[in-house]
């Protein structure tokens, strides 16, 4: 599923998929009336089977709404104030909202707390949730910022653990930041993630870009590990980083990504790029791969082969 802004204070929504088939019905419902939450600023939207949690910036600090985008109905308005960030559980029945404070918030839909995570205890600044996704029950991957009334690009990438017996967490920064702030920096943050699970001994495979980065980075998990040492920012080769293009209008300024998702319905297989170092023919082929998708704000659709060299079972659920 996915939506475009409409002349005025307005967005549609789409169904990808008829899009791709040339379905001319791809509009889910009339454009989506948002002056109906004015006056806010929208900052993130976290889809689940067709239900948003649009985070806005209002006088509040930041309110989180449901939104229904098939009927394009709201059908709730969370009652935590000071949201900056938010996203759905796996299996979509709980929300954990992001603070202006560091927090993290789990609640229901109708805004029953759950369970409340303090900001990183060791924090030399203050904090404010700038980005979190929640992978696993107790495992969560949030990007703090500083707290400030200028825009700032001073982030801090963590996996955030919680023992599920005692409800205490461990926050692990990561080294460095995967998607760094090397691009337009005029531009405000938003992060944009898609994720592989499960893979030989991937457990997790983070994509993970910024729109004041031309770099999209990758966080992994190992499967034969726990706790905070099973999780790495990787540092890909020059040849195997995804990087964002010049602008196709002029090709000078830097491009920034707008979206980020997976194609699991590839079925040609790929050449093995390491086939030659390891003194095999050139020619082997290896099964079809996931192709990462980025979208950029002028328009042009980026598509990258995902390639898993260790393992030759393709990706499950493809």
């Amino acid at each position: 599923m996915a939506s475009r802004a409409e002349a005025g204070e307005a967005a549609a929504p789409y169904l990808v998929l008829r899009q791709l088939a040339k379905d001319v019905n791809v509009r889910l419902s009339d454009p989506l009336d948002l002056d109906a939450k004015r006056p806010f600023q929208a900052l993130t939207v976290a889809n689940h089977l067709g239900v948003a949690a649009v985070t806005t910036r209002d006088a509040s600090g930041g309110t989180c709404h449901i939104l229904n985008m098939r009927s394009g109905s709201w059908i709730a308005s969370l009652p935590e104030s000071g949201v900056t960030s938010a996203a759905w559980s796996t299996k979509g029945k709980q929300l954990v909202l992001g603070l202006r404070t560091g927090e993290l918030v789990q609640c229901t839909v109708e805004g029953e707390v759950k369970a409340q995570l303090a900001a990183p205890p060791d924090a030399d600044r203050s904090l404010l949730v700038e980005d979190v996704r929640w992978l696993e029950n107790h495992v969560f991957i949030v990007t703090y910022n500083t707290v400030s009334e200028e825009m700032v690009h001073e982030y801090d990438v963590f996996v955030v653990l919680r023992d599920a017996k005692s409800q205490s967490c461990t926050y692990a920064a990561f080294p460095l930041d995967v998607a760094p702030p090397f691009g337009d920096v005029e531009r405000a943050g938003r992060r944009y993630i898609a994720a592989l699970r499960a893979w030989d001994r991937e457990k997790h495979l983070v994509f993970m870009a910024n729109t004041p980065s031309t770099d999209v980075g990758v966080l992994d998990c190992k499967a034969d590990a726990s706790g905070p040492s099973a999780w790495n920012a990787l540092e890909l080769e020059d040849t195997s980083r995804p990087a964002l293009p010049f602008s196709s209008t002029d090709d000078a300024s830097d491009t920034a990504p707008i979206g980020l998702e997976f194609d699991l319905t590839a079925t040609d297989p790929v050449d093995d790029p390491n086939a030659a170092a390891k003194g095999e023919d050139a020619s082997k082929k290896l099964p079809a791969m996931p192709i990462l998708l980025v979208y950029t704000n002028d328009g042009v659709l980026l598509a990258y082969h995902v390639i898993n060299t260790d393992t030759s079972e393709p990706y499950p659920g493809m």
